[in-house]
C-alpha cells in the first residue's frame, strides 16, 4: 500500500465528511487546551518552588578566637561537603556593616565597646539538595567540624515546601491522567461517529477483499489530522492566553516551549489512537452486521 494514497485518502476524508472532522477537531482542541492549561500551571508553580528553594541559604557562625588561616581551612572543608555549590565569606566587619545598615544605626555597638559579631560562611546548595532532608545533612556535617559554633538556615519553610510539593504531585499526576483518559475517550468516540458514516464504504471494501491495513490506514492519517489540527489550534490558544496574562495580570507567567510540543504532539497520538479504536470495532465486525 503506497504512502501517497494514504495521506491523499486521508485529506479526502477530511474534505467528505466536514462536519464530524470539524467536531472532531473541536473536541481535541478543547481536550489539548485543557491539558496545556493543567501544563502551564503545573510548570509555572514548579518554576517559583525552585526559585523559592534557591534563595534558601545555610549560615555557618563560626568561633571568634579563629584566625584567618582558620577560616580558610574551614571554608575549603566546607567547599568539600557533597552537595555544597558555593560559599562566601562574610567577615566580622562585614557582618557589622551589613548589621549597621539593616538596622540604621552607626552607633549600634557603642554601649558594648566592640563588635561582638562573629564571622560566618553563607553557604549555596546545589539543586539536588534543596529538601529539608538533604539540607539536614549537610547542616550534620557542618557542626562537626571544629571551629563553627552554630549554623543557621530556613528549616521551617523548607519542610513545608516539601510537604507541599509531595501533596501537589499527587494531586497533579492524577489530574493529568484523568484530562489524557477523558480525552481519549471523546477523541475515540467522536471518531467512531465519522466512520460510522462511511460503514456502507468499509462494507464495500470488505466484500472485494480489501485487506484490514488498506481499509484502515485513510482513517488512521485522517485521524493522525484531526489531531495534528487540533493540537495546533490548542497551541495557539495556549501561547494567546499566556500573552494575554503576561500583560493584563501577572507578568512573571512563562510558557515552556517543551509544553507547546508535548500538547502537539499529544494531539496527534490522540488522533491516531482515536481513529485505532474506532476503526477495529468495525473492522472486526462481520459484513452481516454492518
Amino acid at each position: 500500500m503506497r504512502p501517497g494514497y494514504i495521506i491523499k485518502e486521508g485529506f479526502a476524508g477530511l474534505r467528505k465528511a466536514t462536519l464530524s472532522s470539524v467536531v472532531a477537531i473541536t473536541i481535541i482542541a478543547i481536550a489539548l487546551s485543557l491539558l496545556s492549561l493543567f501544563l502551564i500551571i503545573t510548570t509555572n508553580i514548579t518554576h517559583v518552588i525552585a526559585d523559592i528553594r534557591s534563595r534558601v541559604e545555610l549560615e555557618a557562625f563560626l568561633d571568634k578566637s579563629l584566625d584567618a588561616n582558620d577560616c580558610r581551612f574551614i571554608g575549603e572543608n566546607i567547599k568539600a561537603i557533597e552537595g555544597v555549590d558555593s560559599i562566601r565569606f562574610i567577615s566580622k566587619a562585614e557582618a557589622a556593616a551589613l548589621l549597621k545598615q539593616m538596622m540604621g544605626e552607626d552607633d549600634l555597638f557603642k554601649l558594648v565597646g566592640g563588635n561582638p559579631l562573629p564571622a560566618s560562611f553563607k553557604i549555596s546548595v546545589q539543586p539536588d539538595f534543596r529538601t529539608a532532608g538533604a539540607v539536614e545533612t549537610i547542616v550534620q556535617e557542618l557542626k562537626k567540624m571544629d571551629g563553627i559554633e552554630e549554623v543557621s538556615y530556613q528549616k521551617e519553610l523548607l519542610e513545608i515546601l516539601d510537604e507541599r510539593v509531595e501533596t501537589y504531585h499527587y494531586v497533579s499526576l492524577g489530574l493529568g491522567i484523568l484530562a489524557a483518559l477523558a480525552a481519549i475517550l471523546l477523541v475515540s468516540n467522536t471518531i467512531k461517529l465519522s466512520i460510522y458514516s462511511n460503514r456502507d464504504l468499509i462494507k464495500s471494501m470488505k466484500l472485494v477483499g480489501a485487506t484490514n491495513a488498506f481499509i484502515a490506514g485513510p482513517y488512521v492519517m485522517e485521524g493522525l489530522l484531526q489531531g495534528l489540527l487540533g493540537g495546533a489550534l490548542a497551541c495557539g490558544f495556549s501561547y494567546g492566553l499566556v500573552h494575554v496574562v503576561r500583560r493584563y495580570v501577572l507578568d512573571s507567567v512563562v510558557l515552556h516551549y517543551e509544553v507547546l510540543g508535548i500538547v502537539a504532539g499529544f494531539g496527534i497520538l490522540l488522533g491516531i489512537l482515536g481513529s485505532v479504536v474506532a476503526i477495529r470495532f468495525f473492522l472486526k465486525e462481520r459484513i452481516s452486521d454492518m
